[in-house]
């Protein structure tokens, strides 16, 4: 199916795939993009009982759905970010451990490999995740980052990050960065940079979500068309900001209460050119999946959910060529 229409099941962690799933395809969905944790893809279900990935193609063949993309942005987040007490927000508690920092990347990595060895027995081709960044939580700071921390961060990261991508070319899986503000690489010059401390590597690419672009003042067709080879992965979701005169956009006071600055919303309902998005992907060649990724505060998850399935599949026409949204 061209460009199939996925549920990001972030905003869904509470509640078992196995219940998900009817209700995903009654909104009309294709599949998921599934988070990594209990309930969804669990790693450690996985390990205890070899029928997981069994009862999970079971699953999926009697909804009619897919999974062709697994989201490990805890994992590969704690990678490269500085460890604290916030880290054990999202890590599996035995991964976190005693939260000596060494020892909570070695087992990040460790489950890492393990969920690459899961997708790749389930056929899946593609994860998708973040860097983390051991300089950027430092952004517009005081001591501002200098330069030569800059080229000490990207080249730490690149060597960090080298084995996480060798990993994934052993198993025949891509990894599909999302560009992010707080990450390694959240607008163009950055990913660049990123490209060029990984030598370009062969598995990364990147899940592009424009509503995070737009809100920092990044226009999404400029990135499409400068890394049209490497988007492997859209996420659908809208954006508003409101400058009140005395909030800045990077204060996240209320975020999530419809209070804050900059607001997510329902794909469509923001400030996001999707018209102009979409034909850039057009022009691109962009074969991939629409991922939604539910997040509006003034609406119940489930609304956003169905009413973005017909408004994705205009978008995937539009990319397709045939009719616009």
């Amino acid at each position: 199916m061209s460009h199939p229409v996925l549920l990001c099941t972030n905003s869904f962690r509470d509640i078992p795939l196995s219940d998900l799933a009817a209700s995903s395809a009654d909104w009309g969905y294709d599949g998921f993009e599934v988070v990594v944790g209990p309930g969804h893809w669990d790693l450690v279900s996985h390990a205890k009982r070899d029928g997981f990935l069994e009862s999970t193609r079971e699953l999926l063949g009697r909804h009619q759905l897919d999974i062709p993309i697994v989201a490990a942005h805890g994992l590969t987040t704690v990678l490269c970010d500085p460890i604290g007490p916030h880290s054990r927000k999202i890590l599996p508690p035995h991964v976190y451990g005693d939260g000596e920092a060494s020892g909570v990347r070695e087992r990040a990595l460790t489950e890492f490999q393990s969920l690459l060895r899961s997708a790749e027995s389930f056929g899946i081709g593609l994860v998708s995740g973040f860097t983390g960044s051991p300089i950027w939580s430092r952004f517009w700071t005081y001591p501002t980052v200098g330069d030569d921390e800059v080229e000490e961060g990207f080249g730490w990261v690149g060597s960090r990050f080298q084995p996480v991508l060798d990993a994934c070319l052993e198993s025949g899986i891509r990894f599909a960065l999302e560009i992010h503000p707080g990450q390694m690489a959240f607008d163009i010059p950055t990913t660049e940079r990123l490209l060029e401390s990984l030598n370009g590597h062969q598995a990364l690419g990147f899940t592009l979500d424009p509503a995070h672009l737009v809100w920092q003042g990044v226009d999404p067709v400029q990135f499409v068309r400068t890394f049209s080879d490497r988007i492997w992965h859209i996420h659908l979701r809208d954006v508003t900001t409101r400058l009140d005169g005395g909030a800045s956009l990077f204060n996240p006071i209320g975020l999530g209460k419809g209070q804050a600055p900059v607001e997510y919303r329902s794909p469509g309902r923001g400030s996001v050119d999707w018209e102009s998005f979409g034909r850039a992907l057009a022009r691109s060649g962009y074969a991939g999946a629409l991922s939604v990724e539910v997040k509006d505060s003034q609406l119940d998850r489930t609304v956003v959910a169905a009413e973005s399935v017909p408004w994705a599949r205009r978008l995937a026409r539009l990319i397709s060529g045939t009719h616009g949204v």
